[in-house]
């Protein structure tokens, strides 16, 4: 199958691996996040893209993921923790809200993964232990279905939006620096 190829869905533009072309960790002003927007046409696909995401994180990001049910999500998230060297199985943590997996590198040291689907009252994230999971500098951090957080995310969060595609396996990927400005379509 060789390396992924992804296409830009504002251009239609064909890249391989296009994460790597940028330098340095993802918080880094070098990376201009309002612009990173591809189009995945497998679910190899999104997780190969989660995974060289992930390279480039170095702990206490947050990364908020959007998107309906089965819009790649939790895939992405394997990506992520296959970079970090994570041997547990990572699954949607939808019925015990937060899973937090031990990285085999020095940096970032944890993936801790929330997923916020089944979430009834805001209060539950302070038993959860939230802003100590969202503080963690070793850690990164990712959130699914953070509408239901949006007031205690900082404002260092970066969104990853997931939209179906035009077939079955396609997923559209869009990444942003503030909440609502994911493209939509």
């Amino acid at each position: 199958m060789g390396e992924p190829e992804y296409q830009s869905s504002t251009t239609g533009h064909r890249y391989r691996d296009t994460i790597k072309e940028f330098t340095g960790p993802v918080k880094s002003d070098k990376i201009p996040l309002s612009m990173i927007d591809f189009v995945s046409l497998s679910e190899a696909e999104t997780k190969k893209f989660g995974e060289n995401f992930g390279a480039r994180l170095r702990g206490g990001e947050i990364l908020a993921l959007t998107g309906n049910l089965g819009s790649g999500k939790t895939t992405f998230a394997k990506g992520l923790a296959k970079s970090f060297g994570v041997k547990s199985r990572v699954t949607s943590p939808t019925f015990v809200l937060l899973m937090s997996h031990k990285a085999r590198g020095q940096s970032p040291a944890k993936l801790h993964h929330l997923d916020l689907y089944r979430l009834e009252k805001t209060g539950q994230l302070k038993e959860l232990g939230l802003s100590e999971v969202l503080s963690d500098p070793r850690a990164v951090t990712v959130v699914e279905w953070p509408e239901k957080a949006k007031a205690l995310l900082p404002a260092r969060t970066i969104y990853i939006n997931f939209q179906h595609g035009s077939s079955p396996s396609m997923r559209r990927i869009t990444i942003s620096q503030k909440y609502g400005k994911q493209s939509s379509g």
